[in-house]
């Protein structure tokens, strides 16, 4: 048996706009897109991390997607290190990896998911309290949204850094790598509306040190709005199950409460700074990267 684990990664920063502002970012959104998975069962994760402009390695946090076959997708919104205090006891518990830290994946953030449409995954940091961290997913195509957790962190970390890693996961136990489920998805130029910046995204890369290394399926390509879509796994032989039927559209108020603490109203994104109006599905081929766009070092 072989669990994959990170199967790739990519980088993304802010170095293009002057990096983050004096104490770091107040607000960072993050758009994925999963256009096909086969099959549409638990088992990826597509994540994008970050940390404080005052920490070193910890606290560190992340969020993403994990679809699921019943039409759900979890949207985790966690933190990882000592200290932090969980505010949304609806969808958080203490605990992180079996370590420290805090999970908010108790529910399913979507209770809707649709393969093809961009979700905005957005950590905002509180104006009145810089400890206090919310998070959020919207559906890019209805407009809606639907708190993912809330925590709070140590005081003293500042604000969120303009640069970190995100990945592609697979978290289940397989009978070989040849097993690994198919694919592909498109990671979105991050922004920020603190500060009105679009970052970007590097190449992505094969994790060099994990199981599957070299037999993950792994490709990708740059679209021209500057974001990245990556394939991995592998199709199965026999013709893939279509998805369940859609559940009926469940309505969110953008004033829900989290913790007892309103949800702050929706931010645009920055003018003069759109990294594009909607996921592409590109008919490009995808691309090998090149040897020396593969890193070894972990996360």
């Amino acid at each position: 048996m072989v669990t994959p684990s990170h199967v790739a990664r990519l980088r993304w920063n802010f170095a293009n706009v002057g990096n983050a502002p004096g104490g770091g970012f107040r607000d960072l959104t993050f758009p994925i897109t999963v256009h096909e998975m086969d099959p549409l069962d638990r088992g990826w994760y597509f994540a994008m991390q970050w940390r404080w402009s005052n920490a070193s390695a910890y606290p560190m946090a992340y969020t993403g997607l994990q679809p699921r076959a019943d039409g759900t997708c979890f949207t985790p919104f966690s933190l990882f290190g000592k200290g932090g205090e969980v505010v949304d006891t609806e969808r958080c518990k203490g605990g992180a990896d079996f370590g420290d830290g805090i999970t908010c994946n108790n529910v399913p953030g979507i209770r809707d998911f649709r393969l093809g449409r961009r979700y905005l995954l957005t950590v905002d940091q509180d104006a009145d309290d810089e400890r206090l961290h919310r998070g959020w997913v919207t559906d890019e195509t209805t407009g809606l949204s639907a708190a993912t957790g809330a925590w709070r962190i140590p005081a003293g970390h500042g604000g969120v850094t303009g640069y970190h890693v995100g990945f592609l996961e697979y978290y289940r136990a397989l009978a070989s790598c040849e097993q690994l489920p198919y694919a592909r998805v498109t990671y979105g130029r991050p922004y920020s509306t603190s500060g009105a910046k679009t970052g970007q995204l590097e190449d992505p890369a094969e994790r060099a040190d994990k199981p599957c290394a070299g037999k993950s399926g792994f490709r990708w390509v740059r679209n021209p709005d500057g974001s990245v879509t990556v394939e991995v796994g592998h199709r199965r032989r026999t013709r893939p199950t279509p998805p369940p039927a859609p559940r009926p559209r469940v309505e969110v108020a953008v004033n829900v409460t989290v913790g007892g603490l309103p949800r702050p109203p929706l931010r645009a994104q920055p003018a003069g700074h759109d990294p594009g109006g909607g996921s592409p599905d590109p008919a490009a081929e995808l691309v090998d990267p090149p040897p020396t766009s593969r890193r070894t070092t972990t996360p």
